[in-house]
């Protein structure tokens, strides 16, 4: 599957996460839990075996990023239970440049946050 703009999906679920990753060890955050619901994507990045893909080049830088932090932790979760990242992919894809929120998001991520709380029945 391709996004509109051509690039693999694969390629940019990993992109995503090597940027992600960077902006918070930069940040010097300390434990962090990635979640992502495309499952290949995961076994890549948590395979250190040479990845052979096209999308291989992200799966090194990521591996790489990893090696300074031990406190990461890149699991799988279905995407029912991913709805919050589903939005916020969606947000970027609509708005250039980058964007991030420390403690409290904008209107729309909380709303989105509290809609996704609800219905999976968390206080």
């Amino acid at each position: 599957m391709r996004v509109p703009n051509m690039v693999p999906v694969l390629a940019t679920e990993l992109y995503a996460i090597k940027v992600g990753l960077s902006f918070v060890l930069d940040a010097s955050l300390v434990m962090l839990i990635v979640e992502s619901d495309f499952l290949q994507a995961v076994e890549f990045v948590n395979s250190y075996e040479d990845c052979f893909a096209l999308e291989g080049m992200f799966v090194d830088e990521i591996h790489r990023i990893l090696k300074t932090s031990s406190n990461v932790i890149i699991q799988h979760v279905s995407r029912k239970a991913n709805g919050v990242a589903h939005q916020v992919a969606q947000y970027s894809l609509r708005n250039p440049g980058l964007s991030f929120w420390m403690e409290v998001g904008s209107p729309w991520l909380m709303d989105c946050l509290k809609s996704n709380n609800s219905t999976l029945n968390v206080p």
